[in-house]
């Protein structure tokens, strides 16, 4: 089902046979024109196709805004009829402070917590929470 929102009114639901099929070229310039202006106000943001990652130096004594970003993407979501899948979204918490006095609330988006892990491959790349690179390259020489 289909219908088209213009000037904030919404024209009936219609059947659609046809559409976009995922990995196609087309698929990916429509995905990165309906969300590119997402994250305008996010500085620390990266972008490579279809994935999306949202990234936040945080002071000492400062308090985490990323549970602002991450209600901000579901209401653009929402707002654009575009579902997220918040079980592939993940938190990785980079700490190198002697005394990590850092309080960060767990990241939701709408009812769902997200997963907080220590290490997540990113674009080919097995990022750990140490910043080390023993995880990519034992996968690397697994692989070999």
């Amino acid at each position: 089902m289909q219908a088209v929102k213009i000037d904030g009114v919404l024209s009936d639901w219609k059947s659609v046979k046809g559409g976009v099929p995922q990995g196609t070229k087309l698929g990916v310039i429509l995905f990165i024109v309906m969300t590119n202006k997402l994250f305008w106000e996010w500085n620390l943001r990266t972008k490579f196709v279809d994935d999306t990652s949202v990234l936040e130096i945080i002071p000492r004594n400062s308090i985490s805004v990323l549970n602002n970003a991450a209600a901000d993407i579901h209401n653009f979501a929402i707002e654009q009829n575009m579902k997220l899948n918040p079980t592939k979204c993940k938190e990785m918490l980079i700490n190198f402070l002697r005394n990590p006095n850092v309080l960060i609330k767990p990241i939701q988006i709408g009812n769902y917590v997200i997963e907080q892990v220590k290490t997540y491959k990113m674009l080919g790349v097995i990022m750990s929470s140490d910043l080390k690179w023993n995880c990519h390259v034992d996968h690397i020489t697994k692989k070999a």
